[in-house]
C-alpha cells in the first residue's frame, strides 16, 4: 500500500515538472517572437514623454493590485497547510514570470533600461515585477520548507516522549475515553472495523449512512477508531462531529455541522475552493429556514433578505446541486463520525436524521452515527408519541428509515473480556503489595453482572483509587465487591450506606420499596450474601450464610463487622481513626526499640487516637509479634501506672487492661509463669484484673505467682485509704476482692487507720452507700438496714460501741435531714439512722416469721442480713433490747427444734 503511494506521488509530481518545462519553453519563443515582431513595428519616438508617464502608471497599478492579491491569497493558502502551488493559476503564474525573466537576461538582452522604446519599458516593468514574484515564491518555498523541517523534529519528539512516558510511567488510571489505536486492543475487535473500513472505499459516489448501534459504554467510540486505523488515508478523509457541543436550537446543529464539514475538507489536496463558497452559502440559507417534513419552507426572515439589493437569489436546491456537482470531483471519500447523538433531545435526533439523510446527503460522504438505539427510540417517542403500551416499535422503524446499515457492535468475547479483567486486577493486586491474589470469583461475577465496557473502566479506576487508601483498613475482598456493586447499581450501594443494620444483623424487619424496586436485584443476591451473611433473609431465605462469626468478621475487618462498616464508605480510616499503615510502624518498632522508647511512641498513640481502637486494632495484630508479646506486656503494665498517675480517662485504662488481658491468656496457654518480682511497683488494679480474668477463662494452677503478686499489693496499698488514692470505681473494685486476699481481722485493722476522723469515715461509708440515692434508702427501711449491715463487717469493735452507745436520738428521716444539713456527712448520717432503726427492724422480722411460719407450720430461716443484725443487737445493743431478742429467739429455737422433732418422728413412722 505504502509502495503503490509513493508510485503515484512520483508520477504526479513528474506530470507536474514536465509540464512546468514544457509551458516554460513555449512561453519564452513566444516572448522573442513578440518581441522582435513588436520592436520593427513601434517606433521609439511614438509617444509624447507625457503620455507615456501616464501609460506606464496605468499598467504598474494593476500589476502592483494583483501582486497584493496574489500574496494575500498565498498567506490564506497557508494557514490551512495547503502546497505552495495548489492552483493552476499558481503554475502559471510562476512559470510565466521566470521566463519573462530568462528571456530578459539571455534572449536578447537590453543593452541599458529605460531607454525610451514603449515596448521595451514595458517589458522592464513586467520583467520587475516577475523578479517580486519569483522572489516572494522563493521566499515561501524556503519558509515551507523550514516550517516541515520543525514540524517534522516536533512530531519525532512528540514521539520520543509519548514512547518514553509509555515505557517509563504508564497511565496508572484507565482512560473511560475509547481506545486510539490497535495495540489498545485487548478485546479483538481489530478484525470486526478492518471488514468496515474497507467497505467505506466500495460506497462509490452515493452518500450512505451507517448505523454502530451499542449500549452506553459499550465501546463504539473505540470501534470507530479503529476503522480510522485501519482505512487508507489516501483515499478516506476522516470528519468528528459531536452536535450536543453546538448549537442553542436544532437550526444551528445544521449550520454549524456545514462549516465543521467545510474546515475538514478543505484540509486535503485536491480542495476546490468553490465547494468552500457553495456550502458558507448554502449553510447561511438554512440558518433563516424551517425544515418541516420532507420539504423546506422559507421564513419570513429569509424572503425580506431575498429581495434586498446584492443578495444572493440562489435557491437551496441550485446550491445543493452545486456542491454535489464539486464534491463529485473530491479527491477522496469523506466519511463523517457523529457520536453521542443519544445525548440529544428528541427534536435534535430527529434534525440530525434529517441533516444526514436531506440536508448534507452529498455524494462522496457516508456518515457513521454512534447510539444507544434504545434511548434514542425513548427520546424519539417524547417528540412523536410512539410509545403507547410500552411499544417502541414504531421508533424504530423510524430510524430503520435514515440508517441505511445497521451495525450492531458485537458483544466481547467472555475469554477475551476475563483474561482483560484478570490482567488488569491482577496488575493493581501487585502495585498494591496485597498477597493474596486470589480474587478470580470477583471476575467471574464482574462477567456476570454485564458490565459495559466504559464501566469495566470505571470499576478498575475506582480500585486503584480506593484500594492505596484503604487496603490495610479493610477487607481487599469485600472491597472489591462493594466498589462492583458501587459501579453496576449505585441504588443499591446507596441502599446498603443508609440501611446498615439491616445487613449487619439478623434481627427481625420489613423491607420497603425502595428495596424490592432496586433494578436486577435478584442478579446480586450472591455477590450480598457473600459480603454480608445475614443478607439471604433479604431475600426471603433462612439464614444460609457463612457461619456466624462476629469476632472473626471484625478480626478480618469485613464489612459485616459494625466495626468496619464504616471504613468502607470513606477515603480513609475515620477521623480520630489510627490506620493500619501507623500500627504497622509501631509493630516494627516493638521489635527493634527499647521498652522505654516504646512506651513514649504508645502513650502518644493513645492521647492522638482513640485508646479503645487503638488497643482493639493492636489485638488483631498480634500475631504478627508473637515473639513479642511478654514485650507487649510489660509495656501496657509500664503505661496503665504511667496513665494512673496522671489521672487520665477511665476509657484509655479499660482498654489497656482488656488488651493485657488478651496476651496473659495466650503466655498461660503456653505454661508461662511470671515471677513474684515481676510484679512488684504494678498497679494493683492491673494485675488484679488480670489475675480475675486468668483465674475465670485459664488454667489456675499456673497463678500462684501472679496470686501472691495480688495479696503483696493489697497490702502496699493498704497503708492508705483506696478511697483516698484511687478514684471512685477503682477503690470500690479493689475493696470489694480485698477478703479474697486478706483475712477479715487483717481487713479491719488497716480500715481502723483509715477512718480515724468524721470525715475519712464518710468517705468510707460511701462505698456502701452511694450506688443508692439517700431518699430511697431513708424511705426504705429494709434497704437502710440492708446496707446498714454491710457496713459493718469491717469496722473494729471499738467504733460500734463508740456510735451503738451513742447519737441515739436520730430516728426519723426528717431527724436525719437536720442531721446531715448540721454536719455535712451524709452517709455517717444513713449508718447512724440504720443503727437506730436496727432493733425496731429485726424484731418485727423475727416477729412475723415466727407467727407466719407457725401458722403455715414450716420451719424458721433467717437471711444472712438479718442474722448479721440479730448479732449486733446481741453485742452492742442495750440490756432491754438484748432481752426481748433473747426471748424471740428461743421461742424461735423452741419452734424449730419441735417442728424438726415431729418431722422425725414422721420418717421413723
Amino acid at each position: 500500500m505504502e509502495e503503490e503511494n509513493n508510485t503515484k506521488k512520483i508520477i504526479k509530481n513528474s506530470l507536474r515538472v514536465s509540464s512546468v518545462i514544457l509551458s516554460f519553453i513555449c512561453i519564452n519563443i513566444f516572448l522573442t517572437i513578440m518581441r522582435n515582431e513588436m520592436h520593427n513595428k513601434i517606433p521609439s519616438d511614438y509617444l509624447s514623454f507625457g503620455v507615456k508617464g501616464v501609460l506606464y502608471v496605468l499598467i504598474t497599478i494593476p500589476l502592483i493590485l494583483f501582486f497584493v492579491s496574489y500574496i494575500i491569497t498565498s498567506i490564506s493558502n497557508a494557514r490551512i497547510k495547503r502546497e505552495t502551488f495548489f492552483r493552476l493559476s499558481d503554475y502559471i503564474i510562476f512559470t510565466v514570470s521566470l521566463s519573462i525573466i530568462m528571456n530578459y537576461w539571455f534572449i536578447n538582452p537590453p543593452v541599458s533600461m529605460w531607454t525610451g522604446n514603449v515596448l521595451s519599458d514595458l517589458f522592464d516593468i513586467s520583467m520587475f515585477f516577475s523578479c517580486l514574484i519569483i522572489l516572494y515564491c522563493t521566499g515561501e518555498i524556503l519558509a515551507r520548507i523550514q516550517k516541515f523541517k520543525q514540524e517534522k523534529k516536533e512530531k519525532k519528539e512528540k514521539i520520543a516522549n509519548t514512547l518514553q512516558k509509555e515505557n517509563k510511567i504508564e497511565a496508572y488510571y484507565n482512560s473511560e475515553y475509547p481506545i486510539k489505536d490497535i495495540e489498545q486492543d485487548a478485546l479483538n475487535r481489530a478484525s470486526f472495523a478492518e471488514k468496515i473500513a474497507k467497505s467505506l472505499v466500495k460506497s462509490g459516489e452515493d452518500s450512505l449512512t451507517m448505523g454502530i448501534l451499542g449500549n452506553w459504554g459499550s465501546g463504539k467510540s473505540s470501534v470507530y477508531n479503529l476503522i480510522k486505523e485501519k482505512s487508507d488515508k489516501n483515499q478516506v478523509i476522516f470528519i468528528e462531529f459531536k452536535p450536543w457541543y453546538f448549537g442553542e436550537n436544532d437550526h444551528d446543529i445544521i449550520r454549524l455541522y456545514l462549516l465543521e464539514f467545510l474546515e475538514g475538507i478543505k484540509k486535503t489536496q485536491g480542495y476546490n475552493p468553490e465547494i468552500g463558497k457553495a456550502i458558507k452559502k448554502y449553510a447561511d440559507i438554512l440558518s433563516s429556514v424551517s425544515l418541516r417534513g420532507f420539504g423546506t419552507i422559507i421564513s419570513f426572515k429569509e424572503l425580506i433578505d431575498r429581495f434586498k439589493p446584492g443578495q444572493s437569489t440562489d435557491s437551496l436546491s441550485d446550491l445543493k446541486e452545486e456542491i454535489e456537482t464539486l464534491l463529485k470531483d473530491y479527491p477522496k471519500r469523506i466519511v463523517v463520525y457523529i457520536d453521542d447523538i443519544d445525548r440529544l433531545e428528541g427534536s435534535e435526533i430527529r434534525m440530525i436524521f434529517k441533516l444526514v439523510r436531506l440536508v448534507a446527503d452529498f455524494p462522496k460522504v457516508t456518515y457513521i452515527l454512534a447510539l444507544d438505539e434504545e434511548v434514542v427510540q425513548k427520546s424519539l417517542s417524547s417528540v412523536y408519541q410512539f410509545e403507547e403500551k410500552g411499544n417502541l416499535e414504531d421508533a424504530k422503524k423510524y430510524i430503520e428509515k435514515f440508517i441505511q446499515i445497521p451495525i450492531y457492535l458485537p458483544k466481547p468475547d467472555v475469554i477475551d473480556l476475563y483474561s482483560l479483567c484478570k490482567k488488569q486486577l491482577n496488575k493493581i493486586i501487585e502495585e498494591n503489595n496485597i498477597l493474596d491474589k486470589s480474587y478470580n470469583e470477583i471476575i467471574n461475577d464482574l462477567i456476570e453482572l454485564k458490565l459495559s465496557l466504559r464501566d469495566v473502566s470505571r470499576y478498575f479506576n475506582l480500585v486503584k483509587f480506593y484500594l492505596p487508601f484503604l487496603k490495610e483498613e479493610v477487607n481487599v475482598r469485600d472491597l472489591l465487591y462493594l466498589i462492583l456493586i458501587q459501579v453496576s447499581s449505585p441504588e443499591l450501594y446507596q441502599y446498603i450506606y443508609t440501611n446498615k443494620l439491616l445487613f449487619l444483623n439478623d434481627s427481625k424487619f420489613e423491607l420497603d420499596d425502595e428495596f424490592k424496586e432496586i433494578p436486577r436485584l435478584n442478579e446480586y443476591k450472591v455477590i450480598l450474601c457473600t459480603i454480608f451473611p445475614y443478607a439471604s433473609r433479604l431475600f426471603g431465605n433462612a439464614f444460609e450464610g457463612e457461619k456466624v462469626n462476629e469476632k472473626e468478621w471484625e478480626k478480618e475487618k469485613r464489612v459485616c463487622s459494625d466495626k468496619y462498616f464504616n471504613h468502607y464508605f470513606m477515603y480513609s480510616s475515620p477521623r480520630n481513626a489510627i490506620t493500619q499503615n501507623e500500627l504497622s510502624s509501631f509493630i516494627s518498632l516493638i521489635k527493634e526499640k527499647d521498652l522505654n522508647e516504646i512506651q513514649t511512641i504508645y502513650l502518644n498513640l493513645l492521647k492522638e487516637y482513640n485508646a479503645k481502637e487503638v488497643n482493639e486494632k493492636l489485638e488483631h495484630r498480634l500475631s504478627e509479634a508473637d515473639e513479642y508479646l511478654e514485650k507487649i506486656f510489660t509495656l501496657l503494665l509500664k503505661s496503665y501506672q504511667e496513665i494512673h498517675n496522671m489521672g487520665e480517662n477511665r476509657n484509655a485504662k479499660e482498654s489497656i487492661v482488656y488488651l493485657a488481658q488478651i496476651i496473659a491468656g495466650k503466655l498461660d496457654l503456653e505454661d508461662h509463669n511470671f515471677s513474684v518480682e515481676y510484679w512488684e511497683n504494678s498497679n494493683i488494679l492491673f494485675i488484679l484484673k488480670v489475675y480475675k480474668y486468668l483465674q475465670n477463662n485459664y488454667n489456675e494452677s499456673n497463678l500462684s505467682n501472679l496470686k501472691l503478686a495480688v495479696k503483696n499489693a493489697y497490702e502496699k496499698n493498704s497503708e492508705v485509704s483506696y478511697f483516698k488514692e484511687f478514684d471512685e470505681f477503682d477503690a470500690k473494685e479493689i475493696f470489694s476482692h480485698w477478703n479474697k486476699f486478706s483475712n477479715q481481722a487483717d481487713i479491719k485493722e488497716k480500715v481502723k487507720k483509715w477512718i480515724g476522723t468524721n470525715e475519712e469515715f464518710d468517705e468510707f461509708l460511701n462505698y456502701y452507700f452511694s450506688d443508692i440515692r439517700s431518699e430511697k434508702i431513708v424511705d426504705d427501711k429494709e434497704l437502710l438496714i440492708r446496707l446498714f449491715v454491710s457496713s459493718t463487717k469491717y469496722l473494729s469493735d471499738e467504733k460500734l460501741k463508740e456510735y451503738f452507745n451513742q447519737y441515739n436520738s436520730l430516728k426519723t428521716k426528717v431527724e436525719w435531714k437536720q442531721y446531715v444539713e448540721k454536719n455535712r456527712t451524709e452517709n455517717i448520717g444513713l449508718f447512724i439512722l440504720g443503727k437506730n432503726n436496727l432493733f425496731e427492724f429485726i424484731y418485727k422480722v423475727l416477729k412475723q416469721a415466727l407467727n407466719l411460719n407457725i401458722k403455715e407450720n414450716s420451719p424458721i430461716v433467717f437471711l444472712n442480713y438479718v442474722s448479721i443484725g440479730v448479732k449486733l443487737i446481741e453485742k452492742y445493743g442495750d440490756n432491754e433490747q438484748k432481752r426481748k431478742i433473747e426471748n424471740l429467739l428461743n421461742s424461735i429455737k423452741k419452734y424449730n427444734k419441735a417442728k424438726e422433732e415431729q418431722s422425725n418422728f414422721q420418717y421413723e413412722g
